[in-house]
């Protein structure tokens, strides 16, 4: 048997009153958002008492201490127990509905008063008929999953079915597979839709044995089923509208990432990355002996989080307009004052220039600057860092124009830098 997960996508696990142990991502998400809801600054720390989620609801009970050991924080001398029950918005915001706080001489008196209720469990598997529209998007998705030498794979199909979020497949390959996967013919695949509402597959099972992992009817197949059966740690990704609040939300949360990034707070940085990061470790982490590897994990981030945070140390110097809802372009002209006061002339060669000093010609080569960029794209915060033709004595543009693009997305109401690519 042989077991290969193909693609991760973004979805919520969160059912049924879950309890989120230290080391979930999800409660770093409420607790950040909780402390901007309150207003305290980041050197603020809860102590949780409860903290816990059933689909789009949450309730959270902690009282509030400070990070240089100096005690529990005090409102006009008492402690504050910040006890509440929370709702997850359409757009990933935790925000409060029911308010319990209440007011206590020191933390050890603190009582939480839980009222969260589970919510009905999801509806089952609908079966996809052979006329279903939904049918040839979904078989698509098991093809492209397939890793074997069949040039246009075909499937038999024993149960396929969606929740309309997720869906199984179930089914045998037509044809003789390679020696090297002898009779591993008989496929389970989970699936679901990605942030363009298309069919991917989550995991994929091939083995040798025409057995279903789910069999009986349709609707006794739920999501809870899926993604258990999944086992995979999956964040909500749903596409989203970029209007003037979000932009706000993404620009106050992509100050705080270029202040991490400052001030070193690797915590920080690490909770906000959404690894594995492909296809960077050649360039973040050269001259290393892990340069070769496909992509940065969290674990290699561990190892190497100085040298990343240095590939990403021009990104504060961005600025951020929130009355416009703007990223502020930067340029740092790398020619010297002196230099910058003296008259050029172009050369004879593309990319030389010429400046008279006195009675001598000086020819000299075009220059590139460090410049970076922002914008909004396709629901993404995408930033520039890189380094452009001097304005000047511009460099060669296959000289100069080239760098990185850097995706920040929301997941879950928390901004995450999602993909670096390399360009130019």
């Amino acid at each position: 048997m042989k077991r290969y997960a193909l693609l991760l996508v973004l979805l919520s696990p969160y059912v049924q009153g879950q309890t989120l142990d230290a080391n979930d991502p999800l409660r770093r998400v409420i607790l950040d958002q909780m402390r901007a809801n309150i207003g305290y600054p980041t050197d603020i720390q809860f102590v949780v008492k409860q903290l816990s989620v059933s689909g789009s609801q949450a309730y959270f009970c902690a009282t509030a201490k400070t990070n240089d050991g100096s005690g529990s924080a005090k409102i006009n001398g008492k402690t504050v127990v910040y006890d509440r029950e929370l709702q997850m918005s359409a757009e990933g915001f935790w925000t409060t509905v029911s308010n319990f706080d209440s007011y206590v001489d020191s933390p050890a008196q603190a009582q939480c008063h839980s009222t969260i209720q589970d919510e009905p469990a999801a509806s089952g598997c609908q079966n996809v008929g052979l006329y279903d529209a939904e049918r040839k998007p979904l078989l698509d998705a098991v093809r492209r999953s397939y890793q074997g030498a069949i040039a246009q794979p075909r499937f038999v199909v024993s149960h396929l079915c969606t929740t309309g979020k997720m869906a199984y497949f179930c089914g045998r390959l037509e044809g003789e597979e390679s020696q090297d996967r002898q009779g591993m013919n008989y496929y389970d695949a989970i699936m679901a839709k990605d942030a363009k509402a298309e069919w991917q597959a989550l995991m994929v099972e091939s083995k040798t044995v025409e057995k279903c992992n789910f069999s009986g009817p349709a609707a006794a197949i739920t999501e809870q089923k899926l993604l258990a059966a999944v086992k995979q740690p999956l964040l909500s990704a749903v596409p989203q509208e970029i209007d003037d609040s979000f932009k706000i939300e993404m620009l106050t949360q992509f100050q705080r990432f270029q202040q991490a990034i400052e001030t070193a707070d690797m915590a920080y940085l690490k909770a906000h990355i959404l690894f594995p990061l492909e296809n960077v470790a050649d360039t973040f982490l050269a001259g290393t002996p892990d340069e070769h590897q496909q992509s940065i994990t969290s674990a290699l981030f561990d190892h190497y989080a100085q040298q990343i945070r240095n590939g990403l140390k021009e990104i504060p110097l961005l600025g951020v307009n929130l009355t416009k809802k703007q990223v502020i372009d930067f340029r740092v002209n790398s020619l010297t004052p002196l230099e910058q006061a003296r008259k050029y002339f172009p050369a004879e060669e593309d990319g030389q220039f010429y400046y008279h000093d006195g009675t001598k010609k000086v020819l000299i080569e075009g220059t590139c600057d460090s410049v970076g960029s922002g914008d909004f794209e396709d629901g993404t915060l995408a930033v520039f860092i890189g380094t452009g033709s001097n304005l000047l004595i511009p460099g060669l543009s296959e000289v100069c124009e080239g760098g990185m693009r850097v995706e920040f997305t929301l997941q879950q109401g928390t901004l995450m830098l999602t993909r670096i690519d390399f360009v130019g």
